[in-house]
């Protein structure tokens, strides 16, 4: 004889139409999340700054004055993109007049000046953290370094051209606000050239260029 099954089989409960399951509901859910999320701002800021050039050394050849290190004055203009995490980019120019003048020196000297073009990284603390207050920062880039010096005396030996040589710069600051698109910035960074200067007596390397900057800018949100 066949055995009957004793098993009982229920009947499934029939879900109803147009009732969505699990994966719908979480779907619908994460796209009204989405929809009414903020979008992540990203600034971008043009800085026009002035500061003072200090503590530098170096060039031999371009300091017949020994002008370097004395402090200068110096200007120019950054670019800077800052995203509201930890990670930014910008560019830069600065240009310092009579950077080898040596105002007790000898008098030689008829112009000179000193510039750098570079672009670096920024890193800096996020928008979650500091909010709108001042917002600390540290950057590091390469570059480009022109040094020229025009001496009344390089018709007894040679003329002296414009060096330009790779430089390195390291520094920090912070960007503060004190209305929704004007701020400030405060940095301090150091410029180093990567190659030696040629001494245009012996022909030998000299020393590298290097100094501290200590500027202030006018941070102006353009994005």
């Amino acid at each position: 004889m066949t055995q009957l099954d004793s098993r009982v089989r229920l009947p499934s409960a029939p879900r109803g139409p147009g009732k969505p399951g699990t994966p719908w509901l979480l779907t619908l859910v994460l796209l009204a999340l989405t929809a009414n999320a903020a979008p992540a701002r990203a600034d971008w800021l043009i800085i026009p700054f002035a500061g003072t050039a200090f503590g530098g050394a170096g060039t031999s050849s371009l300091d017949l004055e020994s002008g370097v290190g004395g402090a200068k004055s110096v200007y120019g203009a950054a670019a800077t993109w800052l995203s509201r995490t930890i990670v930014g980019i910008e560019g830069e120019f600065l240009y310092g007049p009579g950077f080898f003048k040596n105002p007790s020196g000898p008098s030689l000297l008829v112009s000179s000046h000193v510039s750098t073009l570079s672009g670096g990284v920024v890193v800096t603390l996020p928008l979650s953290v500091t909010r709108e207050s001042l917002r600390p920062y540290a950057t590091a880039g390469l570059g480009l370094m022109e040094a020229s010096a025009d001496y009344s005396l390089d018709n007894l030996f040679l003329d002296q051209p414009s060096e330009r040589f790779a430089a390195l710069h390291v520094g920090g600051g912070a960007i503060g606000f004190v209305s929704p698109d004007v701020g400030f910035r405060f940095d301090l960074r150091h410029v180093n050239s990567l190659n030696r200067v040629q001494d245009v007596l012996t022909n030998a390397p000299g020393s590298r260029l290097r100094f501290w900057r200590l500027t202030v800018g006018l941070a102006l949100r353009v994005g």
